[in-house]
């Protein structure tokens, strides 16, 4: 008996440190993947207070107010299940063109741009208003 359990009584010390190192594989943190670049909104700089968000799997996993002029950075914590999910990228609820990856540790360089509506739809209306007042005004005139 002594004979075959002295090959074991061997190894032990080699399963015991082959079972902690996979242990210790196992408990490695997860790194967050960051996002950063430029942000435009209708071509110009996006302005302190605007808000970057990023959304995975349909969910709102970041978000971000700008606090320098034209630029944002993203931090969005993870798992290893999430390697390679696709991250949408909003500007003030907008989304932008531009994706990204999920990547532990990663660090991506993703510039956005998006098109606000402004102005030019308040003109529009108050010009049809104007042409419709002017219409229904020589309609009448000339009755």
């Amino acid at each position: 008996m002594e004979g075959k359990t002295k090959p074991l009584l061997l190894c032990l010390p080699f399963l015991l440190v082959s079972l902690v190192s996979l242990c210790s594989v196992e408990a490695q943190p997860v790194m967050p993947a960051i996002i950063r670049g430029e942000v435009m909104i209708n071509g110009a700089p996006a302005p302190v207070g605007t808000t970057v968000s990023a959304r995975m799997d349909g969910k709102d996993v970041e978000s971000f107010q700008v606090s320098k002029e034209g630029s944002y950075i993203l931090t969005i914590e993870g798992s290893l299940e999430d390697t390679n999910k696709t991250i949408d990228l909003y500007v003030n609820g907008i989304r932008a063109d531009a994706e990204a990856r999920w990547l532990s540790g990663g660090l991506q360089n993703v510039n956005l741009d998006v098109k606000q509506p402004g102005n030019e739809y308040l003109f529009a209306v108050l010009i049809i208003v104007i042409l419709a007042i002017i219409v229904y005004w020589l309609k009448y005139k000339y009755k």
